[in-house]
């Protein structure tokens, strides 16, 4: 296996640049904001309230949590086609979808076509038929990317620790953490390692069942995996503790590719974009189209130029896994 040069992995936190001087609201009626959230508030939707707070522009949010329940989304739509906001933020694909439907087949009497539309945490926005292409997104809506390269996933993996086998248990149901699943199977397969795939099997009313979680671990760890891969998927972010907890029992490591999933759990290490931060460069997104006028479908999808490194020493200990040091250099280290 050969190795990666660590300078390749050097990441920090990206200070999100504001847009051109002299953006400030003056109106005297508050912008109104639409917030469609997944799983409840985050640092996401906080990010995006400080920096239309310390730009300055003043707003008015409507926050409403589908609670992890595609049905609620209809009824939100409804909401929003009724009171005409003047932009609309959403978190995670299955909302982005659920609001504003595919760029090939968006109904007019069920998803929204006509208002301003910021997205934020979607790992594959092309794939996914949520804009037609990263340069143009094609409708108005524009958004940023916050999942780091698949590649370079693999290259902060390799480069804490060699491997030629990877497990990640994931839910079948959600379409980004599938078509991450098809990425990484790619890369892998690219690069000779082998990916044991455990998708999470379905309840009686046809959810992903928890309590088969600690199986698919122990089938993991049975079958030679080296490294627990933990992608962007709502369902293993909420169990995230649970089953990294459960691989480091049986002396496997735990990988997060995001944000969430790590500070939930116990994952070894991490390579992640903060939260935060993709909330402020979204609130600069929206700027741009409220203050600055501009059209969303003109404005490219973006993504933070930097990353972070997570790597949580007492895993670490417990494991007998110490980080290299040209690694930990780069790294944040946390408890």
């Amino acid at each position: 296996m050969k190795g990666f040069p660590i300078a390749a992995l050097l990441v920090a936190a990206l200070l999100v640049a504001a847009p051109g001087d002299g953006a400030a609201q003056t109106a005297t009626d508050p912008f109104h904001v639409y917030l469609v959230v997944w799983r409840g508030e985050t640092d996401v939707e906080h990010g995006f309230r400080a920096h239309m707070y310390e730009r300055g522009i003043p707003v008015r949010y409507t926050l409403r949590n589908a609670d992890r329940n595609r049905s609620k989304l209809p009824e939100f739509a409804a909401e929003i086609r009724a009171e005409k906001p003047d932009l609309v933020h959403t978190f995670g694909t299955s909302v982005a979808l659920g609001i504003f439907g595919p760029h090939t087949g968006a109904e007019p009497g069920m998803h929204i076509g006509d208002i301003p539309g910021v997205f934020s945490i979607v790992s594959y926005p092309v794939q996914d038929k949520i804009v037609e292409q990263f340069e143009a997104p094609g409708r108005p809506l524009t958004g940023s990317i916050f999942l780091t390269p698949i590649n370079t996933q693999i290259d902060t993996i390799l480069a804490y620790r060699p491997i030629d086998t990877l497990g990640v248990i994931y839910n079948p149901l959600e379409r980004n953490s599938v078509t991450n699943v098809d990425q990484l199977r790619t890369e892998t397969g690219a690069r000779g390692i082998t990916l044991l795939e455990y998708p999470v099997p379905l309840n009686a009313e046809g959810r992903p069942d928890a309590t088969r979680l600690p199986e698919l671990v122990d089938a993991l760890v049975r079958d030679g995996a080296q490294f627990l891969y933990m992608g962007p998927d709502s369902f293993i972010t909420v169990n995230s503790l649970d089953i990294s907890e459960r691989a480091a029992d049986r002396g496997i490591p735990s990988f997060a590719a995001v944000e969430a999933s790590f500070e939930r759990s116990r994952a070894m290490l991490g390579l992640v974009s903060r939260y935060f931060l993709i909330g402020k460069l979204a609130g600069a997104q929206a700027e741009n189209i409220l203050v600055g006028g501009e059209a969303p479908e003109n404005l490219p999808v973006a993504s933070l130029a930097r990353f972070a490194i997570l790597i949580r020493m007492p895993v670490a200990l417990q494991l007998g896994i110490f980080p290299p040091m040209g690694l930990l250099r780069v790294a944040q280290v946390v408890e």
